[in-house]
């Protein structure tokens, strides 16, 4: 419900634990949840000192499929932090699911879609973080690489 709280787009029902992780002070969740044809996951932490204890949420993406295509969106409460669609044939013949960033198509959000997923360098973060507000917002997917100053 405190979740519920920070995102209004999440409901509290029907979520499976996926992975706990337990490290000092710190446990991170991530679950999942299903709903016809589309799928729900969701990471967060609980961080508790002493009889303090605090959120922080990490992603919520929703995606989907139809005939031709699988679409994957960040929201967070009525913001898209990233969308982009991969064909469905992509998707057949790379099973393991590691993503090639070459073979989706990213309508809003690359950069943060990059950030969160580890794929910049140390520059290129401190970079995004700076200007996080502006670049969120870039739509499309052929972007300049991130400056590295």
């Amino acid at each position: 419900m405190h979740l519920h709280e920070i995102n209004k787009q999440i409901g509290a029902d029907g979520w499976q634990v996926a992975q706990k992780f337990k490290v000092d002070k710190v446990t991170t969740y991530s679950l999942k949840k299903e709903v016809a044809d589309t799928s729900y996951r969701l990471s967060f932490s609980i961080i508790k000192e002493g009889a303090i204890m605090s959120y922080s949420l990490g992603d919520f993406i929703k995606s989907y499929k139809n005939d031709t295509v699988y679409v994957e969106m960040a929201l967070l409460n009525q913001d898209t932090l990233y969308l982009f669609t991969r064909k469905n044939t992509e998707m057949a013949e790379n099973p393991s699911g590691v993503i090639d960033l070459s073979k989706i198509e990213f309508l809003l959000g690359k950069y943060y879609y990059l950030y969160s997923h580890g794929k910049l360098s140390w520059n290129q973060q401190m970079y995004f973080e700076a200007y996080r507000d502006s670049l969120i917002n870039v739509r499309g997917n052929r972007l300049p690489v991130l400056n590295e100053k």
